[in-house]
């Protein structure tokens, strides 16, 4: 999403990068704001904060398989970046979902896992919020999955933990005492290297 909106000429400027000063009311000025301790990394990961808000609150996952030629003239909806630009998306809307529909990659895995992967796929994230997405893709899974396979794809209800369940999963996993047997500490690494991982969590 990010590349399809600079790709128009509109540089995203993370959150911490401006401040908005109101001329008068209702009018706003953006003020750039020199932040010189600032990283590289940061504003990256900033950057695509807002991609990422882009993405979940005006992507849409098409019915079937979306071509763009034939939905050149769908409309456009506008989203207004924090500094205030505002950006028309049109087709872009649908595209960009597109990258999720890769029914076929199960079939380069090896064959002895296959089942058990048609079998338990979990959407999670905030792209899994996208409406229908869970409905389309167990759709095409089916449509390439052997007969023999049952397919089975689910998400959580509950929005907040289908965003977050990777992580709640692993507050979990962090939490159990058995778990935290197998963690590895910085002296061990330095004395052991990383070859010690397989002895502390084989």
């Amino acid at each position: 999403m990010q590349h399809s909106v600079e790709s128009k000429g509109v540089k995203v400027a993370p959150p911490f990068s401006f401040r908005r000063k109101e001329k008068t009311p209702g009018q706003f000025e953006v003020v750039r704001s020199d932040l010189p301790g600032t990283t590289d990394s940061y504003q990256r990961w900033s950057v695509e904060g807002v991609a990422a808000d882009i993405k979940e609150a005006i992507c849409r996952v098409s019915d079937s398989a979306f071509n763009a030629e034939d939905n050149a003239n769908i409309p456009t909806v506008t989203y207004e970046l924090p500094d205030g630009t505002e950006i028309q998306v049109g087709p872009d809307r649908f595209k960009v979902p597109e990258v999720l529909f890769q029914p076929e990659s199960i079939g380069k895995c090896d064959l002895d896992i296959r089942r058990d992967m048609y079998n338990s796929i979990i959407l999670t994230g905030g792209t899994a919020l996208f409406t229908g997405v869970r409905e389309r893709l167990e759709r095409e899974l089916l449509e390439v999955a052997p007969q023999a396979a049952k397919v089975k794809v689910t998400s959580p209800m509950n929005p907040i933990e289908r965003r977050f369940s990777v992580w709640i999963g692993g507050s979990i996993l962090a939490s159990l005492g058995s778990f935290q047997q197998m963690w590895m500490s910085k002296s061990e690494y330095d004395e052991h290297g990383a070859a010690l991982i397989h002895r502390k969590a084989p």
